[in-house]
This record gives structure tokens, C-alpha cells and sequence, in this order.
């Protein structure tokens, strides 16, 4: 089974039904498209004007540190794409899927 770290308090973050996420999406940014149990796979590519430009990573982060950098504004909530709902809704509450 393959895990991630938080990038922000370490916690492990597990794939979830490994068989199901074989697809198709390979390549740097693979882990992405899958789906995992308490937080989010993400890719980040540096741009011009970083020490690191041209670097691409792929990283994690848990769903409490998530929620907390959201409240914070030190990331930006920029829709559900479940709901198409723009409006933010903490740890999915009021969203109408769950």
C-alpha cells in the first residue's frame, strides 16, 4: 500500500482500495488521480523566479492541517468539483453530497 506524510504535521496518509486505483495516469504526477484515507495528493510545479524553477513534486497533506491552512488563508479554496458549489464548507459541512 502505498502512503504519504503531511507535509505539515507528518501524519501518514494511506491509498485507499489499492486495486481501484490502478488507472491510466502515469508519469511525475500519477499519485494525484487516486484516491486516499484522511488527506490530499497533490502535485506542485516551481516556476520562474523560484530558486527551484523547473522543479516538479508531488506532495501530501492531511485533512486537519488542510482545514487549518484553509481557515488561515494560507491556501485558497477554489470550488467543490463533486458540487460545483464556490462556497467553502469546513471538513464538507452542509455540502450536499455528505
Amino acid at each position: 500500500m502505498k502512503t504519504y506524510k503531511c507535509l505539515k504535521c507528518g501524519r501518514e496518509i494511506k491509498t485507499i482500495h489499492e486495486d481501484l486505483n490502478d488507472s491510466a495516469i502515469t508519469g511525475a504526477f500519477e499519485d494525484t488521480g487516486k484516491m486516499w484515507d484522511g488527506g490530499v495528493v497533490f502535485s506542485m510545479t516551481a516556476g520562474y523566479g523560484s530558486l527551484l524553477d523547473g522543479c516538479m513534486f508531488t506532495g501530501a497533506i492531511c485533512d486537519h492541517c488542510l482545514e487549518l491552512s484553509a481557515q488561515i488563508e494560507s491556501v485558497k479554496y477554489v470550488g467543490d468539483y463533486i458540487t460545483g458549489d464556490k462556497k467553502y464548507h469546513p471538513l464538507g459541512k452542509e455540502r450536499k453530497d455528505g
